[in-house]
């Protein structure tokens, strides 16, 4: 692996990926428009500080298909990325041998600060500091501003994009464990409501909502809540809840009497499907 280049320690720009692509100089916003220079520099800051060899740029940039013009283009485009970015004489838009390179501090870059967040957050949890790790946690996940690179229509930028979407939906997953660890499970419930609505395949999810709801007080809801995803999954893959909800759900009925909870409230309309019965 080629060695990280040095970096300034400071810079008039500022980039933020983790929402709508944006660049700010000394916290100025700077408009690099929604077309080809906004995804050339979405493409750069894929891999920040790392030479960009410029073939590669130009089949990502025309999504495999480019122009006889790309060459020249190419040239054009970074010219006026970096008259956009030169602030005090500087910019961080470098030319190298056969490429470019687009330097950006960490502390300039809303994905690094989440991913050191993550990183610390993680220790904390791993030396048995919950609520540091919550926290945390929890902050890496108020960097994000929505969608990872919003607006940038580049096929490869999208599928970063979609890796960066998933490390996120782990993080939530990893935050809410620590949360309900530390009984905050009516905090945790709505978000997990709502992640639910938009990845309801997602059994993980519906694990931790599962154990927020019984922690609550609200078994028997859990367990109504296990029928709806035993509906959800025979309809959409045809398959039951795997064993990691339903080693949940399991659990949830055995601690009925501990819960002061009768267990024939503790009943959930099951499915009966004949896959479900499988």
């Amino acid at each position: 692996m080629q060695p990280a280049p040095s970096v300034p320690e400071s810079t008039a720009f500022t980039f933020q990926v983790l929402g709508p692509l944006e660049v700010r100089n000394h916290a100025r916003p700077v408009d690099v428009g929604s077309g080809k220079l906004s995804q050339l520099l979405a493409l750069l800051l894929i891999e920040p500080n790392r030479p960009r060899r410029r073939d590669l740029l130009i089949d990502q940039l025309w999504n495999g298909a480019p122009p006889t013009s790309a060459v020249a283009t190419l040239q054009s485009h970074v010219y006026r990325l970096r008259g956009l970015l030169t602030s005090d004489g500087r910019s961080p838009v470098e030319s190298l041998a056969g490429g470019y390179r687009l330097v950006v501090p960490a502390h300039g870059f809303d994905l690094a600060q989440f991913e050191e967040l993550v990183r610390t957050g993680r220790k904390a949890r791993e030396s048995g500091a919950t609520e540091r790790a919550a926290d945390t946690l929890r902050q890496a996940l108020d960097v994000w501003a929505g969608e990872a690179f919003a607006g940038v229509d580049l096929e490869v930028v999208q599928l970063h994009a979609a890796g960066l979407q998933s490390l996120r939906l782990q993080i939530v997953e990893e935050c809410v464990a620590a949360e309900l660890a530390l009984g905050r499970q009516s905090d945790v419930i709505p978000e997990l409501e709502n992640l639910i609505g938009e990845h309801s395949l997602r059994e993980s999810l519906w694990a931790l909502l599962l154990q927020a709801l019984a922690r609550s007080g609200r078994a028997a809801e859990a367990l109504s809540r296990y029928g709806d995803l035993e509906r959800v999954l025979d309809d959409e893959l045809g398959v039951r809840p795997g064993p990691l909800v339903s080693g949940v759900r399991d659990r949830i009925v055995e601690r009925a009497p501990a819960s002061g909870e009768p267990r024939e409230r503790l009943r959930y309309r099951r499915c009966t499907r004949p896959r479900c019965r499988r």
